[in-house]
């Protein structure tokens, strides 16, 4: 992550965006499909989702947007994340080829 202060400012406008209208940081970066599909499913979840599940839908839908947005990954990829294994075999056994 660089902490280049075009980089950090970048990344706040972003956050802003997401504020007013989910999928704004991915308009922000260029991406407008990807962008406008988020703030449709934002808003739809405020519409049909009631007054606690809609807020919250939009919420997380904001959050992947911006999480896209800076990293290119989905939400549910950013957490817990960790390199590939290598494949070695499992101790006691032999290898097979």
């Amino acid at each position: 992550m660089s902490d280049d202060p075009r980089t950090v400012i970048g990344n706040g406008l972003k956050m802003v965006g997401e504020a007013f209208l989910p999928g704004g940081g991915l308009i922000l970066n260029g991406d407008v499909g990807t962008g406008l599909l988020h703030t449709a499913v934002g808003f739809a979840a405020l519409a049909f989702l009631g007054p606690v599940a809609g807020p919250i839908t939009r919420l997380l839908v904001s959050a992947n947007s911006f999480s896209r947005s800076i990293s290119d990954r989905n939400v549910w990829q950013v957490g817990g994340s960790s390199p590939p294994a290598e494949s070695t075999p499992a101790r006691g056994r032999p290898a097979s080829s």
